[in-house]
């Protein structure tokens, strides 16, 4: 049994809290042509700490929208990541021709590249694409995946002066809690990090006190997909038991 599936056994929630954990942004991921944008708009009104995970490119159908969707999001003020699935192209060949079909580009303010766990050989003058104006203003999210590569990848466009983030999610998007919570400091510190796999409403206020204890003093968001759905759907019921269980926890950045 893994350390984290202990703690859930042995600890109540927040029985952790004397860690400080500066969580500023909960990111729901995988909106799609089924899912509401008004319940989108309504819940992030009311809790405005939340941000919207668009799987991308648009292809239509299952968990990528269409474009026809994803103008009608982009022309509301939520606040936006765009996950990219097929990056290849993008990071071994400094070809953007995928994002340059992304409806509504400009309203995209981080960009998240899915590496799922695969190895990508990414140059120096690849990364160079990601300071040029077409991410101006955008939040680079490099996947931290326990693959030495992809990791390098992080470390090397933050020493290039790209506005870089990191996402720790060992399962590589398959939604699987981790043995236990990588320790932030290990990888850079002063740098935001997120926090990823297995994260739902049965267990987020469970998980927050171990993911303090690893983020030590980092910014950090959570973000989570496949526990939030019901019928492979988003499920808005879920989705406000996840922020009733983040307030009550008192971790919250104010």
């Amino acid at each position: 049994m893994s350390n984290v599936l202990k703690s859930m056994l042995y600890l109540s929630p927040y029985k952790l809290k004397e860690s400080i954990l500066n969580l500023h942004t909960v990111t729901f991921s995988g909106a799609s042509n089924e899912t509401s944008i008004k319940k989108m708009c309504d819940l992030y009104d009311s809790h405005p700490y939340i941000e919207w995970g668009i799987q991308t490119p648009h292809y239509g159908g299952g968990l990528f929208p269409d474009s026809g969707w994803v103008k009608e999001l982009t022309s509301t003020n939520l606040p936006l990541s765009a996950h990219m699935c097929s990056v290849r192209t993008l990071l071994e060949d400094s070809n953007p021709v995928e994002i340059l079909s992304i409806e509504g580009w400009e309203s995209f303010k981080r960009v998240q590249i899915n590496t799922h766990g695969s190895p990508h050989y990414t140059a120096h003058e690849t990364l160079e694409l990601f300071n040029t104006e077409l991410f101006k203003g955008k939040e680079i999210i490099f996947q931290l995946d326990d693959i030495p590569q992809n990791n390098y990848t992080f470390g090397l466009a933050n020493s290039m002066g790209v506005n870089v983030s990191g996402l720790f999610d060992t399962s590589h998007g398959g939604g699987t809690l981790p043995d236990e919570w990588p320790k932030a400091e290990t990888v850079l510190l002063g740098a935001k990090f997120g926090y990823s796999g297995g994260l739902g409403p049965d267990n987020i206020g469970f998980m927050l006190p171990q993911i303090a204890i690893a983020a030590g003093n980092s910014d950090i968001w959570v973000d989570m997909e496949g526990r939030i759905r019901h019928n492979g759907r988003l499920d808005f019921n879920k989705i406000q038991k996840v922020l009733d269980e983040v307030e009550n926890s008192g971790y919250l950045k104010q």
